[in-house]
C-alpha cells in the first residue's frame, strides 16, 4: 500500500519539528545501549560518537519514541490543521556523514511512527536555519539551533505542555 503525503498547498506557513531529542529517545538509546549520559540538546563527545556509531550503523532505525512523542505530534497537527499551517521534521544527519543509513533511516523512522508526514534535511544542525521563511516555526531541543533561527524558535526542554503553549502563542504572532 502507498502512502502519499498530503499537504496544505494554501499556505506557505510551516511548523517544523526536530526528531532527536524532541519526539526520537536518542539520548535514552545512547544511555541504555552504551551508558553514554549526555545532557539534552548537547552534542555527545566525538570519542562518544564514535562508540555510538560502531555500536549501530543503524542508529537512527531503531531508536524509540519518547513518551509521549505521539500526543504531542497529534497536538501539533491538529494546530496546524485549524490555523491553515503545513507540519514537517527538519532534522539533520551527523557532521562527518559517517553513517550512510542516516538520510534513508531518519525517513523510515517517521513513516513507521508517524506516516504521511515528511522528512526534510538541514542537511546538518545548523544548516536548519536555510529552510527558514517568515511565518515559519521551529521546535527543536538544541539551543544553537533555535538562536540561528531567525524568528519564532521554541527550545524544547521536554516538557510538551510547555512546548504546545508557546506555539500556541507563536502561531497566534504569525498569523
Amino acid at each position: 500500500m502507498d502512502t502519499f503525503i498530503t499537504e496544505n498547498t494554501t499556505t506557505n506557513k510551516i511548523i517544523f519539528l526536530d526528531m532527536d531529542g524532541v519526539v526520537s529517545d536518542f539520548d535514552g538509546y545512547a544511555l541504555r545501549e552504551l551508558g553514554i549520559e549526555t545532557k539534552p540538546g548537547f552534542r555527545f563527545s566525538q570519542d562518544d560518537w564514535y562508540r555510538l556509531r560502531d555500536h549501530n550503523e543503524r542508529i537512527y532505525r531503531d531508536i524509540p519514541l519518547l513518551e509521549g512523542a505521539e500526543e504531542f505530534v497529534k497536538e501539533v497537527e491538529w494546530l496546524a490543521g485549524q490555523n491553515n499551517r503545513d507540519i514537517r521534521f527538519l532534522t539533520a544527519v551527523p557532521r562527518e556523514n559517517d553513517l550512510g543509513w542516516s538520510f534513508w533511516d531518519k525517513v523510515c523512522w517517521v513513516q513507521t511512527n508517524f506516516p504521511g508526514l515528511p522528512v526534510f534535511f538541514g542537511p546538518y544542525s545548523d544548516d536548519k536555519q536555510q529552510h527558514y521563511k517568515p511565518g515559519h516555526i521551529l521546535i527543536d531541543d538544541r539551543s544553537k539551533n533555535i538562536e540561528l533561527w531567525p524568528k519564532h524558535g521554541i527550545l524544547h526542554q521536554g516538557n510538551y505542555q510547555v512546548t504546545l503553549n508557546t506555539l500556541e502563542q507563536y502561531i497566534k504572532e504569525t498569523t
